[in-house]
């Protein structure tokens, strides 16, 4: 018997938090609010069907979360990695239908504060050594620059990170007790995995994350948090091949898409402030068979495009830290999501 989310009280219809015009012009937004019919209303939305991701927010009490659901037959997964000192600034240039932070990290020092103090110490260094003369300006820039990606920049992911596409491959640290998000070659659900271990033989991967389902089995952490999971949910076993509404969706799904194979399974990014286990509870009422979690706090990040829906008021110094992240590009220029239909949320 698939777990019930309980405990959550979710807001009546017309409480539920959208900034997404799209959502009001184009019909009914799905809600976390009704988890068994959440699918089957992403795959009815008239935007999901016509460019294969749709985004969403659904707030209650200490529950305020962002979500987007994406047809990964429409659009891939890759890694990224930062091109400016700035995660926010470079996630901001993917030009991405999806994308988010990932890895958890530690500060070149071992703690903010010594790394701070490091970096104000060179950082003093640059000013006294740029003196007065002539170019002084362009130098102290350049050199606080580099003092801030010494001290301030993560050395290494704490995990695999594995980009084929960009030709990224961070191994230093091994952790084979926790868990990765990726995929192998192919650019279909099928391909992709929630693993335990380092994501050997993936094609794009993010390493060292923490599981939240696995095989529709939940955690059990009582915690209120800012947190993110990436998650898989299949439509052809599980919860949601047993319900009548999803299986006429994904059939009525295919038709208005003119796919020439079906739609298996459906790639799902949440974010936000929630209580962990009720979270992925609701999750595997979803549908969710895995799920896990990227890093969260102030470190977290979703966006889209240039939009950035999560991490605009994230502090300075974690936008040094962090360097890699998850990204989703669409396969065909006709999937690409409209920049002007999807809102900007300041968290």
């Amino acid at each position: 018997m698939v777990p019930v989310a309980r405990g959550i009280r979710w807001p009546a219809a017309g409480d539920v938090i959208d900034t997404y015009r799209a959502s009001r012009q184009d019909g009914a937004s799905p809600t976390l609010r009704e988890p068994a019919d959440f699918l089957a209303g992403v795959l009815s939305h008239p935007r999901f069907v016509s460019e294969g991701v749709l985004f969403g927010t659904d707030a209650s009490g200490t529950h305020h979360l962002r979500w987007a659901v994406i047809d990964p037959d429409r659009h891939v997964m890759y890694t990224w990695r930062k091109t400016s000192s700035s995660l926010v600034a470079s996630g901001r240039e993917l030009g991405a239908s999806v994308f988010t932070n990932g890895p958890f990290m530690n500060y070149p020092h071992g703690g903010l504060l010594p790394s701070l103090g490091r970096f104000g110490s060179d950082a003093t260094l640059a000013v006294v050594r740029a003196g007065i003369t002539p170019g002084a300006r362009g130098r102290l820039g350049a050199n606080v620059e580099v003092a801030r990606r010494q001290h301030l920049q993560a050395p290494f992911p704490l995990g695999w990170v594995l980009g084929a596409h960009e030709g990224i491959e961070e191994t230093t640290v091994s952790r084979p007790r926790i868990f990765w998000f990726g995929r192998g070659s192919g650019m279909t659900f099928a391909d992709y995995c929630v693993g335990q271990g380092d994501p050997v033989g993936a094609e794009e991967a993010v390493g060292g994350l923490f599981r939240g389902v696995t095989g529709y089995r939940t955690t059990t952490v009582e915690r209120v948090m800012r947190t993110g999971y990436w998650a898989l949910a299949p439509l052809t076993d599980g919860p949601a091949a047993q319900r009548d509404t999803t299986r006429r969706t994904v059939e009525l799904y295919q038709a208005r898409r003119r796919a020439s194979h079906p739609c298996t399974g459906l790639v799902i990014v949440v974010a936000g402030r929630a209580h962990v286990r009720r979270l992925n509870q609701l999750l595997v009422t979803i549908g969710v068979r895995d799920a896990v979690q990227f890093d969260g706090g102030d470190s977290l990040l979703l966006g889209h495009d240039r939009s950035v829906l999560l991490g605009r008021s994230m502090p300075r110094w974690k936008r040094v830290l962090q360097c890699w992240g998850i990204q989703f590009q669409p396969r065909t220029p006709a999937d690409r999501p409209k920049p002007s239909e999807v809102g900007a949320w300041s968290s």
